[in-house]
C-alpha cells in the first residue's frame, strides 16, 4: 500500500503528507529528495533538486524524476509526496498508480498557490515578470490533466 500525494506547487503536499504520515505511523518520502539521492549516487557533490534543475536543465531533471518515481513505486506502506510536475509524465504516473495505491490530489486556486510557490525562492522556470501568469497556466493545465474526476 502506498499513499501518493500530488498536486501543483504550493498546494501543501509536503505539509499534508508529513502530517498524515505522522498520524498514520508511516514513513514519508518526497520524490524531490529521491532525485537528490539518485543524482548524488551518480557522483559529485550532493545538490538540491533546484540546483539540479538549474545546472543540468529540465530534460535531465525530468529523467531523474522518472527514476525517482520508479524507486518510490517500490516502497510499500509509505506516504509518497510528488514534485508538482512529476505526475504529468505518463511513465511516472503509471509507476506510482500501479498496485495497491491511494492517490490524493491537493489543489487550490493559482492566486493562493503563487505566494506559497515562491516562498523559498522563485523556481527558475517562473522567473521574470510573466512568472505569475505562467504559473496560473501551469496550475490550470495540471488540474485538467490530473484531476481524478
Amino acid at each position: 500500500m502506498r499513499i501518493v500525494i500530488m498536486g501543483p506547487k504550493g498546494a501543501g503536499k509536503s505539509t499534508v503528507g508529513a502530517a498524515f504520515a505522522a498520524c498514520a505511523g508511516l514513513p514519508c518520502v518526497d520524490t524531490d529528495t529521491i532525485i537528490e539521492d539518485i543524482a548524488a549516487e551518480s557522483g559529485g557533490a550532493r545538490r538540491t533538486f533546484r540546483e539540479i534543475f538549474q545546472q543540468d536543465g529540465e530534460a535531465a531533471f525530468r529523467a531523474l524524476e522518472r527514476q525517482a518515481a520508479q524507486r518510490a513505486a517500490g516502497l510499500d506502506w509509505h506516504v509518497i509526496i510528488t514534485g508538482g510536475g512529476l505526475m504529468l509524465d505518463p511513465d511516472s504516473r503509471r509507476a506510482l498508480r500501479t498496485g495497491n495505491v491511494i492517490i490524493v490530489y491537493l489543489w487550490a486556486p493559482a492566486e493562493v498557490l503563487w505566494p506559497r510557490a515562491i516562498l523559498k525562492g522563485t523556481p527558475p522556470w517562473l522567473e521574470g515578470p510573466d512568472g505569475p501568469a505562467k504559473f496560473a497556466e501551469q496550475v490550470k493545465f495540471r488540474d485538467e490533466v490530473l484531476r481524478p474526476f
